[in-house]
């Protein structure tokens, strides 16, 4: 959060790195090595301060990793978020994993038609009601145990898109936004053409609905690009809650068959008005992300 201040939102490419925060240590650990092997003094102090700063800021994640998933409690709402890739994850593949996931809602990004038509044919997923708008890239979906209303499927200017629908949950309305950015706010951030409807998101929600933010936002949680949500008084799950580091993209070898290991945290989920209990990442499904769990009081 330092860095964020101090880079400001006006200089994106210093603050390009604040995506890949989670594996700081990665960077800490060579300089530090590198500085050893140099015998400077002041480069094994800088580096070796970066590395406490960065555990300080992740030990909670990681103390949690290894701990137990905590118990149920009653009236929790559990939510699934998953970019299912624009068809590597086949219809198959996806539809299975549903069948896993014990969530009340699923957020779905890059949903493809021979995806969406897998879900439609299969009778016996728990999610009884579903909103399905399947285009690839700009595709999306939400899956709920319970009704869904005043749904809404908008495409912005830029070509990104956002799902907008109320659940109808047992103890109470929860307001559900499904938003997948556009790659080049990765890369550009604030400077990148329609970075501005996660901003024009957290102006617009109102605050009396307890509100859930979820999807693939293509930048980590600590760029100025989602300082809106924060500011509008969204808390991002993972950083409260989170069983370790969180990286759920890319899995190995399915973005542009890269050998990448995960090094991002671009999946989110925000709260507004909902206390979250738990967060964690769930085995690969096919897709070149992986998906997460969050459970909310």
């Amino acid at each position: 959060m330092l860095t964020t201040s101090f880079v400001g939102a006006w200089t994106w490419p210093l603050g390009f790195p604040l995506n890949f925060a989670e594996i700081g240590w990665l960077g800490a650990t060579a300089g530090l090595v590198a500085a050893c092997v140099r015998r400077s003094r002041a480069r094994a102090v800088l580096h070796a301060s970066w590395a406490c700063a960065w555990l300080v800021m992740f030990l909670p994640q990681l103390r949690r990793g290894f701990a137990a998933e905590p118990e149920r409690v009653e009236g929790e709402l559990r939510l699934v978020t998953l970019n299912a890739g624009a068809g590597r994850a086949t219809g198959e593949q996806l539809r299975d994993a549903l069948r896993t996931f014990d969530a009340d809602v699923v957020f779905l990004q890059e949903l493809s038609a021979r995806q969406a038509a897998a879900i439609e044919a299969c009778d016996d997923l728990p999610f009884a009601h579903r909103a399905l708008f399947p285009r690839g890239i700009p595709g999306k979906g939400l899956l709920a145990r319970f009704p869904l209303r005043d749904v809404h499927f908008v495409e912005l200017a830029d070509g990104a898109t956002v799902l907008d629908a109320v659940l109808l949950a047992p103890r109470g309305e929860v307001r559900l936004v499904d938003v997948h950015s556009r790659m080049q706010i990765a890369v550009l951030g604030t400077w990148a053409e329609g970075c501005e409807h996660i901003d024009d998101l957290a102006r617009s929600l109102p605050t009396e609905v307890p509100t859930l933010v979820a999807g693939d936002f293509n930048v980590g949680t600590r760029t100025p690009v989602v300082a809106s949500l924060r500011d509008a008084g969204f808390h991002e799950a993972f950083e409260h809650v989170g069983a370790g580091l969180g990286l759920s993209f890319p899995v190995f070898l399915r973005y542009r068959a890269l050998p990448l290991p995960p090094i991002v945290r671009i999946d989110h989920v925000w709260a507004r008005g909902l206390e979250p209990l738990d967060a964690r990442l769930l085995p690969d499904v096919g897709s070149d992300h992986l998906p997460m769990l969050v459970r909310f009081r």
